[in-house]
């Protein structure tokens, strides 16, 4: 029974994992079922984590620090003067939020419904902005837009040329692509030993270098830069 468990978990499929593991009766399953509920906190409970900051949203800042991931998206946006942005597996929104606040056509994209909803309720009068649940890999849009971002998001698909595509698909020849994700393997309370396969705390299924984050991307004009144990990938078709 067990060893369904870790298929759904393959088959990123985690809340399946965790439905099955409850059921399970060992030390084994017991202490798998605490790192899938941390892993899976932010979708369990999404509110936990957003309500707190309902008063000041476009400031919003998840526990952990993502202030750079944020800054360097903003500053993209307004360098490139964008008209119109989207991004991809937003889950809090901060940025659709402040961006769509300052009038440009913001679109953000996320599979947690909690977080859609309570996202959509905080949208402040006026902005020009929208979120959309859906699965993000599967996401159509006739519309191009000028900005494109997935940020701390290709870790944790099963297919990331899939993810890739859509990002380009919703890109004309003057838009950029923003990626962000971790540097490489590194291992925090000692669950990666070997990360070709996905970790139970924080489902990342691959890790990813300078080089090998450009083939993945593969396009002609894309640089990725170095941020401390970051990479902030920003590419053109």
């Amino acid at each position: 029974m067990i060893n369904k468990v870790y298929d759904y978990i393959f088959d990123d499929n985690p809340l399946k994992a965790l439905e099955i593991v409850k059921s399970i009766d060992t030390d084994e399953a017991r202490e798998l079922q605490k790192k899938l509920e941390h892993k899976l906190r932010h979708v369990l409970y999404p509110e936990k984590y957003i309500e707190k900051y309902r008063d000041d949203p476009m400031n919003w800042r998840p526990e952990y620090n993502w202030n750079d991931r944020y800054e360097w998206v903003w500053n993209n946006i307004k360098s490139h003067n964008a008209k119109s942005f989207i991004d991809l597996g937003c889950y809090e929104g901060s940025l659709v939020l402040r961006a769509g606040s300052k009038g440009i056509e913001s679109v953000g994209v996320e599979l947690c419904s909690a977080a859609c909803r309570f996202n959509t309720r905080r949208i402040p009068e006026n902005a020009n902005c929208k979120f959309v649940n859906e699965q993000i890999e599967e996401y159509k849009d006739t519309r191009k837009y000028d900005i494109v971002s997935c940020m701390e998001v290709i870790e944790h698909v099963a297919n990331p040329q899939r993810l890739i595509s859509v990002m380009k698909s919703l890109m004309h020849e003057e838009s950029l692509g923003l990626i962000t994700t971790p540097k490489g393997c590194y291992d925090i309370q000692n669950t990666i030993k070997i990360w070709n396969e996905p970790d139970t705390v924080f489902d990342h299924v691959r890790a990813y270098y300078p080089n090998s984050l450009k083939q993945e991307i593969n396009t002609n004009d894309v640089t990725v830069h170095t941020f401390g144990k970051e990479l902030f990938a920003i590419f053109k078709l």
